[in-house]
């Protein structure tokens, strides 16, 4: 395990900010903590943590590890007259004087102290809330008659959590924060965005991976995805094997179209992919081609969802991702257990009932409808962002060109939508707000061939390092390239993705690729394709 020393480089970002600075007079004592927690907050721990200390609690999905020296603390705080949250907050003693936020995943409830331990090793005095209730990411039955925890898992506890963490971190270094920020994906980068539109004082900066933002018309859609190839045994069915197949078809098609042959889509809209080629001849493997009836799925898999009268409802996800989150005849594989996000939202969350449903049959557009006007918990993040910006607010977003979990457009249209609220303001959205595309990333993180890792929430290389292994700065390291932004007003004019042998910072670099604001490419200019010097930004 790599522990990197990073304040050195958050000094060289600081405006005015003693950091790096440790205070040898802090107090790590539940009676310091219980004389400064809100008078109806209880207090649930306070431990010290050593040098390359691990640590976790009760509501954890995974225990922390290489922990620099600090605080661990815990609150309880009642959000209804019967529902409450729990808040992690982590106190380093070395402070870089910035508060950090992050979020969750699915319909998770947990405190995400992995995620805290990469973001405490910059020196971030950092929270996660369990969002109020205890369930892995995929379960959302938790929500069934109880609109007090959705509201909590909407934005109530994220942002409730901020408040009060902010206010401990000032008391326990006994000066407030000079700048707060957010790092969050898919579910994480729905919260950031929902804090930024409801409460744009509470950061400075927000890093927003892959966001479910309108989560009442995306869940809908997962549940519709997989409708599509159901029931297991009809003839229009295609087994996990033929999912497969469809993809390593797609990659072979559309990654030779942007000039080279890498492994790698660039473009997957500019994909000019032609299914027929699928279709089974006599001469054919069945095992690998598909019939009439399977090409009839495949076309709809692979097109956005139009209902009636041509209504389009939603992106369908790029061309080389995986689709598997259709396949059911395979459950213990690799996304085929995450329908549930799109059923459990419609069965438990809309129409709450506990009987089961005809997911064949079911009126999908309908449902999305309902979906939309009925808003759970108020969880959609508005798109009018303008208040952000006005307080000199700065966002980084990106979003994995082969995820397979959220359609890479679903981004796309929240920039768009943004853009069109600035666009009678004369307001140039490059100046607080760029978006970027990574080709060849999954949902959040990983690729068999892409680079993808920018230090991002929820990237993990194979030894847990931290930062980016040999390339911290602000162009390799999105947390860095945030605080550049924001506190030295130098723009992300690009960002470059590593990709480390089998995913192993200490076995060097694979390849480095840069990525550009949306709506520029990057551009191949001869050279080394493996090398970011041989790419630019047009």
């Amino acid at each position: 395990m790599q522990s990197l020393n990073l304040l050195p480089v958050l000094a060289a970002l600081a405006v005015g900010a003693s950091a790096g600075s440790a205070n040898n007079n802090l107090t790590c004592s539940s009676s310091f903590f219980s004389s400064i927690i809100p008078s109806n907050a209880t207090l649930n721990y306070v431990n010290h943590v050593p040098q390359n200390g691990s640590f976790g609690d009760r509501w954890a999905n995974e225990n922390a590890t290489a922990l620099p020296e600090g605080c661990a603390v815990s609150v309880n705080v009642p959000s209804s007259n019967v529902t409450g949250y729990n808040i992690a907050l982590f106190l380093p003693t070395s402070w870089n004087t910035r508060f950090m936020a992050t979020g969750s995943g699915g319909y998770g409830g947990y405190t995400s102290w992995s995620e805290m331990s990469r973001l405490a090793q910059y020196g971030f005095a950092v929270i996660s809330t369990d969002t109020g209730h205890s369930s892995g990411e995929p379960d959302g039955r938790w929500a069934y008659h109880h609109p007090e925890m959705v509201i909590d898992w909407a934005w109530r506890a994220l942002h409730g959590s901020v408040v009060i963490g902010k206010d401990l971190t000032a008391s326990y270094y006994d000066q407030p924060a000079e700048y707060s920020y957010y790092s969050g994906c898919s579910t994480g980068g729905r919260q950031g965005l929902k804090e930024i539109q409801a409460f744009p004082e509470d950061f400075d900066g927000a890093l927003i991976g892959a966001p479910a933002w309108d989560i009442s018309v995306l869940a809908p859609f997962v549940a519709w995805f997989g409708a599509q190839n159901s029931p297991l045994n009809s003839s229009h069915h295609l087994s996990y094997d033929l999912v497969s197949a469809l993809r390593s078809e797609i990659v072979r098609q559309c990654d030779p179209q942007d000039g080279l042959t890498d492994g790698i889509i660039m473009d997957p809209r500019a994909c000019d992919f032609r299914l027929e080629a699928m279709l089974c001849k006599s001469s054919s493997n069945s095992s690998s081609c598909l019939t009439p009836a399977q090409m009839e799925t495949a076309r709809r898999l692979i097109s956005p969802w139009v209902d009636v009268n041509a209504t389009y409802v939603f992106p369908t996800f790029p061309l080389g991702a995986d689709l598997h989150i259709a396949s059911f005849d395979n459950p213990s594989a690799t996304g085929t257990q995450w329908g549930s996000l799109g059923t459990d939202w419609i069965q438990y969350w809309v129409l709450n009932q506990s009987e089961s449903i005809d997911w064949v049959n079911l009126n999908y557009y309908d449902v999305t409808e309902l979906s939309a006007s009925i808003n759970p918990g108020d969880a959609v993040a508005g798109v009018d962002i303008s208040k952000f910006q006005q307080r000199g607010g700065k966002i980084i977003h990106y979003h994995g060109y082969a995820d397979e979990f959220i359609p890479t457009d679903h981004s796309r249209n929240y920039y768009d939508h943004v853009n069109q609220v600035f666009a009678q303001s004369g307001v140039d959205l490059d100046d607080f707000y760029r978006f970027f595309q990574i080709p060849g990333m999954a949902h959040c993180y990983s690729s068999d061939t892409a680079p993808w890792y920018i230090a991002g929430s929820l990237q993990n290389l194979d030894d847990n390092s931290f930062g980016v292994p040999g390339y911290d700065d602000r162009h390799h390291n999105s947390i860095l390239a945030l605080l550049a932004w924001t506190e030295k007003n130098e723009a992300p004019d690009y960002l470059i993705p590593t990709k480390y042998n089998n995913d192993t910072a200490s076995q060097g670099v694979e390849i480095q690729r840069p990525v550009c604001p949306y709506p520029k490419k990057a551009r191949y200019t001869g050279g080394d394709v493996k090398s970011p010097d041989s790419w630019k930004c047009a």
